[in-house]
């Protein structure tokens, strides 16, 4: 049994907690950290959890086998290397650091330790895209051609969040949302060569962008398109396009098949609505096992690079209304 401890315990680190604590036979969270201790004390004593005064003090704890970080994304790279240097595996919530410099920094540090990097991407564990993945590498869609997605989310009313400032959040729902577009695309198409983005504020009260899309090049000649909206209502849509047929995942629970002969086919799975509980805890578990068995995290070091190398690209991209190019020769 790995035992976890957690820094951040805001909206999103309390559900890590929620989807594995009491359930899972591979991990249990033990003790975390918060900037806010009183607004995290009701939810740390109903998951026995112990407060840490500070992150240094959950590091320093022997019983802690790994950290988990859910922290504002211009602090991930420093908790990183901190948990490195501290010998604890660390799982931390996208994007891994935002800088393409600091992620490989930080994958060097963990890789150098012996330890297990992990990263939140779990709608690569939703139902859906299981089964995509599958029709994918069956051949099921012929040629592969084009992949396109949409994850947008009205952050809006979330003025005083954190995450709601150029710094956290560059390239507008990027770091936020549009970075489970990259890792799918990843997992999916494989390497992506080259990017042409534009990012901008159209409707937004404070200063994140809240329009950003780009066109994508893949390694393997295919096309891409991904768009994230930020002042419009929650909706995530991957679409594939291949030659014998196309597919669309709606949510984390649907999938729809359009053959070339004309037939369509929907599927559904009950029990994965937002925000999806059975996919962060296999993302988790999975991480936990890696731990347990000493074999490689079902993310890699490279993936993760390589995800943050592209989030790198559209910031540069969006900036200089440019093509930008990625090198995805020399991975983490």
């Amino acid at each position: 049994m790995i035992k976890a401890g957690i820094v951040g315990i805001g909206r999103w680190g309390q559900i890590l907690v929620q989807s594995v604590q009491g359930k899972s036979n591979h991990i249990r969270f033990t003790a975390g950290a918060t900037r806010t201790p009183s607004k995290a004390g009701a939810f740390a004593e109903k998951n026995e959890l112990e407060i840490c005064d500070d992150y240094a003090e959950l590091l320093a704890r022997p019983d802690i086998d790994a950290v988990f970080i859910a922290t504002p994304h211009s602090q991930h790279f420093e908790q990183i290397i901190a948990a490195a240097a501290a010998g604890k595996h660390v799982f931390c919530e996208k994007p891994f650091t935002i800088k393409p410099g600091d992620s490989s920094a930080a994958l060097r540090a963990l890789a150098d330790a012996g330890l297990k990097a992990g990263v939140g991407f779990n709608r690569r564990f939703a139902p859906n895209t299981i089964e995509l993945k599958h029709m994918l590498d069956a051949g099921e869609l012929g040629e592969l051609v084009h992949i396109e997605a949409n994850f947008s989310n009205d952050m809006s009313p979330y003025a005083k969040a954190w995450r709601n400032n150029a710094g956290e959040s560059p390239a507008g729902g990027m770091t936020s949302l549009g970075m489970h577009c990259v890792d799918l695309f990843i997992h999916l198409f494989g390497p992506i060569e080259s990017i042409m983005a534009s990012s901008r504020r159209i409707a937004m009260p404070f200063e994140v962008d809240d329009s950003t899309t780009m066109l994508m090049n893949f390694a393997g000649g295919q096309t891409g398109y991904l768009g994230t909206f930020a002042s419009s209502p929650l909706m995530w849509r991957v679409r594939v396009f291949g030659t014998e047929g196309w597919v669309e995942l709606r949510d984390q629970d649907r999938i729809e098949i359009f053959d070339a002969d004309g037939t369509a086919e929907n599927r559904s799975w009950d029990g994965y609505a937002y925000p999806c509980l059975p996919t962060v805890a296999a993302g988790i578990e999975d991480f936990a096992v890696a731990i347990e068995e000493d074999r490689p995290v079902s993310i890699s070091p490279a993936d993760i690079q390589h995800g943050i190398d592209v989030l790198g690209a559209i910031i540069e991209s969006s900036a200089a209304n440019t093509l930008v190019r990625i090198d995805f020769g020399n991975p983490a």
